[in-house]
């Protein structure tokens, strides 16, 4: 597998260039290629698709889009980070979450789309959680407040968290006698506080 510092160095090479990776809608006029930027973008770093925990040997890669507004970039939407079971929520600490192991080191790589067809990515943004505990403990805390909530109250608002949430993902319509899917996202002031200030 590959290494942060092996993507790092690979991103200088695909960075601030238009890429064609269109849109397909559906008759309802909804986006039915979701991710297909993510995946776009793995392909040009060469990382190969597996069922590991990790996209790397030792970090994780997210992409997300950005759009500019006032002459400043903005997110568009928030980063998923990884899906979350409930059963696993009551009994597991922040350091032994699969949320914990996926947000240790990240390359993030913002996009613009240009068009409905064209795509960049913009300069990658690394961020070491072992190297920022002021971070750190703020996630930690988003974390912890959204499983108190969870053995308190027996639910999950999407609300909770100022910096990460856990919110339903996956179809909209979801079968009588299955609970929806959830999962852990980064907020848009995570975003915008600790990625796009870079």
């Amino acid at each position: 597998m590959l290494s942060v510092n092996d993507v790092m160095e690979k991103s200088k090479e695909i960075i601030d260039k238009p890429y064609y990776c269109p849109i397909i809608l559906n008759k309802n006029n909804k986006k039915t290629n979701k991710g297909c930027e993510g995946l776009y973008l793995e392909k040009l770093l060469c990382i190969k698709p597996s069922s590991k925990c990790l996209d790397l040997c030792d970090g994780e890669v997210k992409s997300f889009p950005i759009t500019l507004k006032n002459g400043t970039f903005e997110p568009k939407e928030t980063i998923a980070i990884t899906m979350l079971n409930l059963k696993d929520l009551p009994i597991q600490t922040f350091e032994e979450s699969r949320c914990h192991k996926k947000i240790q080191r990240i390359i993030f790589f913002p996009y613009l789309r240009n068009d409905e067809d064209n795509i960049t990515f913009m300069k990658p943004v690394f961020i070491d959680m072992a190297e920022n505990n002021h971070l750190y403990e703020l996630v930690k805390l988003d974390y912890n407040s959204i499983r108190s909530e969870f053995l308190e109250k027996g639910e999950i608002q999407s609300g909770t968290g100022k910096y990460i949430q856990s919110r339903t993902k996956g179809p909209g319509k979801v079968e009588e006698g299955k609970p929806k899917t959830r999962a852990f996202y980064f907020k848009k002031e995570f975003i915008n506080e600790f990625v796009l200030c870079k």
